[in-house]
């Protein structure tokens, strides 16, 4: 859940129609959307400050949101391209409880 709400591009209410579909725990989604939702806002809130301040001159706001928002969606592509496949975890799990 944190990296789905990390990406700007998926719209809330269909994270959250699809999360009510699956078997994710209340707890899960509820740390998840906490804890993804101001890193993922922040980047396009300090966008459109920055657009405010280019108009004064001043470029580096606009620059570093950009940057923030390429670090989030670098992140959280590496996150999903790297993070076990939940089957293949359950099962190392029930392994290592059998012995």
């Amino acid at each position: 859940m944190f990296a789905i709400r990390l990406l700007p591009i998926i719209p809330y209410g269909l994270v959250n129609f699809s999360a009510g579909l699956t078997s994710i725990r209340y707890r899960d989604y509820l740390i998840g959307t906490v804890c993804g939702t101001v890193p993922g806002i922040l980047p396009f809130v300090m966008m459109g400050a920055g657009l405010q301040s280019l108009s004064q001159g001043d470029i580096f706001p606009l620059m570093l949101a950009f940057a923030l928002t390429g670090m989030l969606v670098g992140g959280a592509t590496w996150y999903r391209r790297h993070r076990k496949d939940p089957k293949a975890a359950l099962q190392e799990v029930e392994q290592k409880r059998q012995e």
